[in-house]
């Protein structure tokens, strides 16, 4: 939440504002203005240039307002007495957490002051105001044919010179870089004046430039003319987070004396065939990874007595109070258990007494395996903790070079679902057997913002923190040598287990605890989900009834109640504040169904080699992942001309290239099917940034051509100015709409009236191109009646849609029988998919055959569904 002493002392106002109490109409200079007098969202309206903000007064929460006064406010505003106005919350404690959790309504100028009574009764507002004073801002509306975010929070970019776009109308996102020695120079103040949509960020550089070098979020509108800014949020708080390494003890611990366990002991050899967690263990050992000691216990008459009844023997407490006395984690694994329960199997936080691990064992293990009805063979597995920086997990496979890690600060149930950083490395050899560690080569790094991370807290629990601004997009795996080490070693362990694998690993392990920096800990066969990978749609800053956030258990109830009343829920983040749901396997498995009985998206931050992912998609849940760098297709193919050092640089990310030179015609052609891709690029380019580098490339192709052709530079020119002088150039922006010949004996000419052209600023008041379809009944030289279709549409049409057409066609035993057809097509740059749909009708049953003849004699269509039923000569029953 955003400091009020902090915003008032760093970023004062420099212009008044006219405040509505009661029926009063006060004019507050800017030394008068603080947030708790007219709000957050209006200080910050207020600190913005005049010509930015479209005009708005505030009206005060802590009186009733009379509509008198906010004509009058109104009035002294310039805004007119028929204008249509926002009516907004704008609360004292309102930071950027909270934009979108009060309301704002459209209304009538003379409507607002029965607007604002509404607002402040609504129920929201009520209990909003037992923790904050909430004003309300009355602002003019501007219609907005676009509109969007503009942010340089900390979560977006690493350094605040670099700025995202946000285009609200279809979630596109453009970056936009502030250089001082390119935009250091104080911004122009004059109205933020934009003609075109392309033009949006040209004019939103020069927010950019006035925030400079402040982090801060804003809200624009277009509308058509100029961008104008309708909030402003100064990010004036340093984050306040944790730095991994500091939470991890770098100390060495004594060892425990294990020799007077009674139920415990140390794993032995048929633990290690038995069961597959120590299973993996064993493998590790072979490949010459030192592993800590297991200790095991699987006595079936103690293991009944804490799972049926949850009772704790004498003797085992004393082995707890023994192994506890050094951080302990215990683990669970079993035979016989059924597909997709040996995930997140009951696991402890570190347990430092005894106490601690009485009450686990009593309460989530003991729940947890009276659900697993077919588990046998239960077994406790306990290891003292080993503290790590860093974790991840990483995919290979026997026969491929590429392995994916993925890595959080803290342990690896962070890595379920918050962000993460992401390395693609090329191991060099399919066959390991002849290559290195040391021949690894990352050839993609995705080292992103990383705000949350789970990690012990001083007693032990694991907890969800927050990582401090040294830490946040620092890289998780802090050397090369050890992204070398993880991706060797899993495809080491892949081809020995002889299956795709995805591994566990612990990072930047203390000297004092292991010889080891990384470790690996667990591994599983790696299935590749049915559905494949979803990436989520951008989401918006404000939350609506269509999005929710799940982030503790107390969320979770409240969607299932909110659903179970009706509201309509459209997609859900996991977002964990805490540790509650973590690891909770129970609430995973009931989101997914819960998921799909309601048809919600689940939206996860989390890795795709994560078990919450893996359960989800199993399970047939529709989950979409927030980012999917790195996944592609194996191979693509291009066929067609590239810049000459794209070959290589796709060859220094580790893929292999099949290239041919081009010469004579087959060079000319490939140029010029690249000319087209170029222009359908400028075409589809959003910004004038994007349209800037787009023509760049364009005339990289067009100067190649006329090198293949041998035709000079200034001949080029010589033939354009020809052209200019003899039919002019696009200086005018004139489009020709139609053209007509009247007939020679028509009297009703039109004459000209010398007026200029109308003009036509917005995109959407273009004249549609021309499309067709029709369906040309035809005979083939058989005899056999055909169809022909034709479709007809401009190469630049973005979408295209034929709807559904019905026809028929004679079977083989000459009856008619209805088809229906539809065709969709999309373009992609400069290319074009077409999507055919062809389908039977279905055929309908009668049930008096009788009925059937005379409705066919009569010409009525019994066959087909779609006979209007007004239509058909059937009574009712």
């Amino acid at each position: 939440m955003t400091s009020q002493m902090d915003l008032n002392e760093s970023h004062p106002v420099n212009r008044s504002v006219i405040l509505v109490s009661s029926n009063r109409c006060l004019n507050l200079s800017s030394s008068k203005i603080t947030t708790e007098r007219v709000g957050i969202k209006a200080y910050g309206l207020l600190q913005l240039p005049e010509p930015w903000v479209p005009r708005f007064f505030v009206v005060s929460g802590k009186e009733k307002p009379s509509q008198d006064a906010i004509g009058r406010a109104a009035k002294k505003c310039g805004i007119s007495d028929l204008a249509t106005v926002y009516v907004r919350s704008s609360g004292t404690k309102e930071g950027i957490e909270e934009r979108g959790s009060l309301d704002s309504w459209t209304c009538s100028l003379v409507e607002a002051s029965q607007y604002i009574k509404r607002l402040a009764a609504s129920p929201h507002i009520r209990a909003q105001k037992r923790i904050q004073t909430v004003h309300f801002i009355v602002q003019e509306r501007v219609p907005s044919p676009e509109k969007g975010h503009l942010s340089n929070e900390r979560r977006l970019s690493r350094h605040p010179r670099d700025w995202t776009v946000e285009f609200e109308k279809d979630g596109g996102m453009e970056p936009l870089g502030i250089r001082h020695w390119r935009d250091a120079s104080t911004p122009s103040l004059s109205p933020l004046s934009c003609d075109s949509h392309p033009r949006i960020t040209r004019a939103l550089r020069a927010v950019a430039s006035w925030a400079h070098p402040h982090r801060a979020h804003f809200e624009w509108i277009w509308d058509g003319t100029n961008v104008w800014i309708v909030q402003l949020d100064f990010l004036t708080q340093k984050l306040i987070g944790v730095t991994p390494k500091a939470l991890v003890s770098q100390s060495k611990r004594a060892p425990i004396d294990d020799s007077n366990l009674k139920h415990f002991g140390s794993a032995k050899q048929e633990h290690f065939v038995s069961y597959r967690k120590l299973a993996n263990a064993r493998m590790y050992q072979e490949l010459g990874y030192s592993m800590p000691t297991f200790f095991v216990m699987n006595d079936e008459q103690v293991m009944q007595s804490v799972i049926k009844d949850g009772v704790i023997p004498a003797s085992l407490k004393d082995d707890l109070e023994t192994l506890c006395s050094r951080p302990f984690v215990l683990r669970t694994d079993a035979t016989d258990l059924q597909p997709g329960e040996r995930e997140m199997l009951p696991r402890s936080d570190e347990l430092r007494s005894a106490d601690a691990a009485i009450q686990w064992l009593t309460t989530s293990f003991r729940s947890a395996m009276l659900k697993l009805e077919s588990a046998r063979n239960i077994v406790l597995m306990g290891h003292h903790f080993i503290p790590a920086t860093a974790s991840a997990w990483a995919q290979a496979l026997p026969n491929k070079r590429r392995v994916r890690i993925e890595a959080l600060w803290g342990i690896p149930e962070g890595l379920y679902y918050f962000a993460h950083d992401v390395y693609d490395v090329d191991t060099g050899v399919i066959d390991v057997s002849k290559g290195s560690r040391t021949k690894c080569k990352v050839i993609l790094k995705r080292e992103r913002y990383k705000g949350k991370f789970i990690a012990p807290s001083e007693e032990g629990d694991w907890i969800v923190h927050h990582t401090d601004e040294d830490s946040d997009w620092t890289g998780s795996i802090t050397k090369q040598s050890w992204v070398q080490e993880i991706a060797w070693t899993t495809r080491l362990i892949a081809a020995k287990a002889g299956y795709p694998v995805v591994a566990m690993w612990f990072i930047d392990l203390p000297i004092g605890h292991s010889k080891h920096q990384v470790l690996p800990w667990f591994h599983d066969k790696w299935e590749r989900p049915s559905d494949g990978y979803k990436s989520a749609l951008q989401r918006k800053k404000r939350q609506s009834s269509q999005f929710r956030k799940i982030t503790n258990r107390a969320s979770w109830i409240q969607l299932q109640n909110d659903l179970a009343d009706g509201v309509k829920v459209e997609r859900v983040f996991i977002s964990p504040e805490d540790s509650e749901i973590v690891r909770d396997r129970d609430f995973v498995l009931a989101l997914a169904e819960h998921s799909k009985q309601n048809d919600y998206v689940v939206e996860l931050s989390g890795g795709l080699l994560s078990h919450v992912f893996y359960i989800l998609s199993k399970a047939r849940c529709n989950v979409e992942l927030v980012d999917l760098v790195g996944i592609k297709e194996e191979q693509i193919e291009y066929n067609k001309i590239v810049r000459d050092k794209i070959p290589e640089d796709i060859k220094s990310r580790g893929e292999q290239v099949e290239v041919v030179h081009l010469t004579g015609d087959a060079l000319i052609e490939a140029l010029k099917d690249k000319l087209l891709e170029e222009a359908f690029e400028v075409l589809d380019a959003r910004t004038a940034d994007s349209i800037c580098e787009e023509v760049a490339d364009l005339k990289e192709v067009v100067d190649a051509l006329l090198r293949a052709l041998d035709i000079e530079p200034r001949e080029v020119l010589r033939t354009q100015e020809k052209k200019r002088a003899k039919r002019g150039g696009f200086k005018e922006a004139l489009m020709l709409i139609r053209t007509s010949l009247p007939p020679a004996l028509a009297e009703d000419l039109i004459e000209e009236t010398g007026e200029p052209p109308r003009n036509i600023a917005r995109q959407e008041q273009l004249p549609r191109p021309e499309s067709d379809f029709h369906i040309d009944h035809r005979i083939d030289i058989t005899g056999s009646p055909e169809r022909q279709i034709t479709l007809t549409m401009p190469a630049y049409i973005n979408e295209y849609a034929a709807g559904n057409h019905r026809f028929d066609l004679a079977t083989q035993s000459g009856e008619r029988h209805d088809l229906f057809f539809s065709a969709t097509v999309t373009r992609t740059s400069s290319t074009l998919k077409l999507r055919l749909r062809l389908t039977n009708s279905p055929v309908q049953l009668t049930l008096f055959p009788e009925e059937a003849t005379l409705l066919a004699s009569d010409g009525v269509d019994t066959g087909s569904p779609h006979t209007p039923p007004q239509n058909r000569k059937r009574k009712k029953a």
